[in-house]
């Protein structure tokens, strides 16, 4: 009984730390509480963990397509590659003062 708690309680928390998103993981610890308690009031210890474990999965899915309903968040650009490049500063005059950063991307 002991290693069936211990497989439980790593399952959930493998399912849980895969949630990408703040949201996917609110989602997927309400999903586990609600399924541990419907799955615990119809099947006892072992309705609880199956319960549990679905609801944590289902939860997490849920939450992470949620996050990413409205588009990806600010700064979460894959297609667009930056980087800072060395470029010459000068002055007013146009006397050479050194090397400055600027960010370029494609």
């Amino acid at each position: 009984m002991k290693k069936l708690l211990l497989v439980a309680a790593l399952a959930a928390s493998t399912t849980l730390a895969a949630c990408t998103t703040p949201l996917g993981q609110e989602y997927g610890t309400a999903g586990a509480l609600g399924g541990a308690v419907i799955g615990g009031a119809s099947g006892g210890l072992r309705g609880a963990i199956i319960g549990g474990a679905a609801g944590g999965i289902v939860g997490g899915v849920v939450g992470d397509q949620q996050s990413f309903r409205n588009g990806p968040p600010p700064g979460y650009n894959t297609y667009e590659q930056c980087w800072v490049q060395r470029v010459p500063v000068y002055d007013n005059w146009g006397r050479f003062e050194g090397y400055g950063g600027r960010r370029v991307c494609r």
